[in-house]
């Protein structure tokens, strides 16, 4: 976040953005709205009058620590749950980051930063080590009888994205090990830009099948052994078009 200020002494009048003030010192946070008119536009905000403690160093911190966004995706009920974002990703051909922590807190300021920094240029995935989530580290990383990896938390793994939406193009010997015992901010960042997307997602780039193995789409046997007509593909092509998109990392986080 940005930290500025209007001196109201000045003799000017304040930008029509900072709105009207009764007193001073006034401060106010301005927050992007998360669903833009314009899609990866910044330009409507929320704003918010601070009025949550004191106005010291101490309180005005933890304010703006709790208004920063978060698109962390935090597991915290096991494997569908994993599986369910494990989709998403492959849906939008986005690498995971999976952090598995060494305690349940929350989740800390600069996975929350990261998280936003990288958003829809990859997907981070926070894993507390709860009794629900005892199955995923096996499940994502443990030994499946070609690897040696034991379970040290707190542990961050790179899973490169898939390029056709199958579990076989993105195995456990493609994943990434972070190395580093360090966890700042910084030497997370370094990993984070050697592996994310270079441009962000916003439209999916893959077709991920349901449970039953479908597409979801709805089709009979006789319609599915004869191959669609070129009008009907051009006008399913149109409808795609017009369909609106969810995006990566959006609220659903």
């Amino acid at each position: 976040m940005t930290v500025a200020y209007w001196d109201t002494e000045g003799g000017s009048r304040p930008p029509r953005l900072l709105g009207e003030y009764k007193g001073t010192p006034t401060i106010r946070l301005f927050t992007p709205k998360k669903k833009q008119k314009k899609k990866g536009s910044t330009a409507e905000k929320i704003v918010l009058d601070y009025n949550h403690g004191e106005r010291n160093v101490k309180d005005l911190k933890k304010f703006l620590e709790y208004q920063i966004p978060n698109f962390v995706d935090r597991i915290k009920f096991g494997v569908d749950e994993y599986i369910k974002i494990k989709k998403k990703a492959d849906k939008y051909g986005l690498p995971m980051a999976v952090l598995f922590t060494s305690k349940p807190k929350s989740t800390s300021t600069s996975i929350k930063w990261l998280s936003t920094e990288y958003r829809r240029r990859m997907l981070l995935v926070e894993i507390p080590p709860v009794d629900k989530n005892s199955k995923l580290w096996k499940l994502i990383i443990g030994d499946d009888g070609d690897s040696g990896e034991e379970m040290i938390l707190p542990g961050l793994y790179m899973i490169p994205p898939s390029t056709n939406g199958d579990d076989d193009d993105n195995s456990k010997s493609k994943i990434i090990k972070y190395e580093d015992d360090d966890y700042k901010r910084r030497k997370l960042q370094d990993f984070f830009n050697e592996h994310a997307l270079k441009e962000p997602v916003f439209e999916p780039i893959n077709v991920v099948n349901d449970d039953n193995g479908t597409d979801g789409t709805d089709t009979d046997n006789d319609a599915s052994a004869k191959p669609p007509k070129e009008d009907d593909n051009n006008k399913k092509e149109e409808e795609s078009k017009k369909e609106k998109q969810e995006s990566p990392g959006g609220d659903e986080f």
